[in-house]
């Protein structure tokens, strides 16, 4: 490896390490955002095992991982495959 390689990886590595926490204001009394809704469970618990759904290309990559955490986290399991046209298919198999 390059050992300019080196030293520039120890220094990014050193440059994290000593934040100035006094750049930092604790400020009280704002309140937390709601969670965002994960839709895709109430698309689950409709579906029963065999059932598929068809997602569009365009809610593809916020749809993807969603439902297979969401179907892990309520007992479910879904598989997937995308379409010729982009779109994807699930299918609740458990």
């Amino acid at each position: 490896m390059n050992p300019d390689l080196i030293i520039l990886i120890e220094k990014e590595k050193k440059e994290r390490e000593y934040m100035d926490i006094n750049n930092f204001t604790i400020e009280k009394g704002i309140p937390a955002p709601k969670p965002k809704s994960r839709g895709f469970i109430a698309v689950l618990r409709k579906m029963n095992i065999g059932d598929s759904v068809l997602v569009p290309r365009t809610e593809y990559s916020r749809v993807l991982s969603n439902a297979y955490y969401t179907a892990r986290k309520y007992g479910m399991k879904v598989v997937s495959r995308k379409n010729s046209d982009g779109s994807i298919r699930f299918w609740r198999i458990k």
